[in-house]
C-alpha cells in the first residue's frame, strides 16, 4: 500500500506541477461535487490496479475504457462530466489535493475490510 500511496502522490505532483497558477479553468456547469469525484477517483483507481495486474497475466486484454464506461454509470455520469471536473479540479491544486486525501482515505479503508 506505500508503493500504491506514493504512485498517488506522484500524480498529484505532476498534476499540481504542470498547472501555472495563472491558467484557471472556468468551472463546468455540472461539476461534480468533491466527494462524489473522491469517490469516483477510487472507484477508477482499484479499476485500473485490477487492470494492471490482469494485463501482467493476459498482456493482450484492454479492460480499461469498458470499465471505465461501467464505472461513469455506476456513478449516473457522462465520461464528458467525468473530464470536465477532473480538467476544472486539477487545475486548483488546493482542491484536487483536498479531493486525493478523501481518496486516500477511501482505499485505506477498502484495505482495511
Amino acid at each position: 500500500m506505500l508503493r500504491f500511496s506514493c504512485i498517488v502522490s506522484f500524480v498529484l505532483f505532476v498534476f499540481v506541477s504542470c498547472s501555472n497558477g495563472e491558467e484557471k479553468t472556468q468551472k463546468p456547469a455540472d461539476l461534480l461535487d468533491k466527494n462524489k469525484m473522491a469517490t469516483i477517483l477510487t472507484d477508477i483507481t482499484l479499476m485500473e490496479a485490477a487492470g494492471n495486474v490482469q494485463a501482467t497475466q493476459n498482456p493482450t486484454t484492454n479492460l480499461d475504457e469498458k470499465l471505465k464506461f461501467n464505472i461513469y454509470k455506476q456513478h449516473m455520469i457522462s465520461r464528458a462530466q467525468y473530464e470536465a471536473s477532473l480538467k476544472y479540479y486539477s487545475s486548483n491544486a488546493t482542491e484536487f489535493k483536498e479531493i486525493y486525501d478523501i481518496v486516500l482515505q477511501n482505499l485505506n479503508k477498502k484495505k482495511g475490510s
